[in-house]
């Protein structure tokens, strides 16, 4: 089990949440309207009770996932409600009926991939490292069955997640994404 001790997890709070902003203001300016960030959380679980500590449910979500690559690696999540991602996609598209379309759908691959390469460059820049996000995939099921199959892939790596649980809102209104990264533990309690 890759344990960090209280100074790691503190720098590693301070680095999400430092990225995290960013990242909000990333989200901002892409959308037209002001973005804030919560970090809810930061800290090491076990991937068995990772899915009972998140609130993802049975309705119906939007998934989209990234691999970290480089210096880092892991993953990211970006898991919206279907309500936020289609308010959403009217917001970036301007239509009114959302259907998730393949030009809707790339509306959503686009906004996971700027808010990812905002995120992991902040990311880098602090640690000295080169890490980027690859392609953004996209994914429309129950909220917890995306979730049990990101879970599932990166626990074939590890055992341990570091669960850092960041939620967006929009104009004081909720924009129910909750944004999930997953490193590598071992690599990151390396240069941490």
């Amino acid at each position: 089990m890759s344990q960090f001790g209280k100074i790691e997890l503190q720098k590693i709070e301070k680095l999400v949440e430092c990225a995290s902003k960013g990242c909000s203001d990333t989200f901002s300016k892409w959308i037209h309207s002001e973005v804030a960030v919560d970090l809810d959380r930061v800290g090491v679980v076990s991937y068995s009770d990772l899915s009972k500590k998140v609130q993802a449910g049975d309705d119906v979500g939007i998934g989209i996932y990234l691999d970290i690559q480089g210096d880092l690696t892991g993953g990211l999540l970006y898991l919206f409600d279907e309500d936020s991602a289609t308010r959403l996609i009217q917001q970036l598209t301007k239509k009114k009926d959302v259907t998730f379309s393949s030009v809707e759908q790339s509306a959503l691959l686009e906004t996971g991939n700027i808010l990812a390469s905002s995120y992991l460059s902040l990311l880098g820049n602090e640690l000295g490292l080169q890490v980027v996000p690859g392609p953004p995939i996209f994914m429309h099921d129950m909220a917890m069955s995306i979730l049990d199959s990101v879970l599932a892939e990166q626990a074939l790596v590890q055992k341990d997640a570091l669960l850092c649980n960041v939620k967006f809102n929009q104009g004081g209104k909720s924009l129910n994404c909750q944004f999930f990264f997953l490193p590598e533990l071992e690599r990151l309690k390396k240069v941490v």
